[in-house]
């Protein structure tokens, strides 16, 4: 049986699996403050990423999922520059959080694209609807002569 994990859900896992010991070697002073917030938030993500795999709430479980991500950036931050986590072990764990945070990032950037594609076939959405920013992408896709990078986005869902 295939495993259908989302990858954001299972970078999400990992991401707890490492940093709970890590959280659980703080000083005491900064273990139930700091530490104890961090690993919620963390929690939260994880939470807001299975109920994104899961439900038909997409968007929002996975904006929440990525602000909660941002904000437990900041706490692990945080407990570097209060010295609660080694450098080695502080670097580690940004990296886990950088990718979780590519992870979200990419599954919320094709929502919202084939969300656009779906109103374009559908007649509900016309060139001057979208941002700049897409129309610079629709035009290098359109001129870029890759078939891939086209029928992945431009195919029917």
């Amino acid at each position: 049986m295939a495993d259908t994990t989302p990858q954001a859900v299972q970078a999400a896992h990992e991401l707890l699996l490492w940093i709970i010991p890590q959280i659980d070697k703080f000083p005491r002073v900064r273990r139930f403050t700091l530490g104890e917030r961090l690993e919620s938030m963390l929690l939260e993500v994880l939470e807001a990423t299975v109920e994104a795999a899961f439900s038909a709430r997409k968007q929002a479980a996975l904006d929440r999922a990525n602000l909660r991500l941002e904000t437990a950036r900041h706490l692990w931050r945080l407990a570097f520059e209060l010295r609660a986590v080694a450098a080695r072990s502080h670097e580690h764990g940004a990296r886990l959080m950088d990718e979780l945070g590519r992870q979200l990032g990419g599954w919320r950037f094709v929502r919202q694209y084939r969300g656009y594609a779906r109103a374009w076939a559908e007649g509900r959405l016309d060139w001057d609807d979208f941002a700049p920013s897409v129309q610079g992408w629709i035009g290098h896709a359109a001129h870029a002569d890759t078939a891939i990078l086209i029928l992945r986005w431009c195919a029917p869902w």
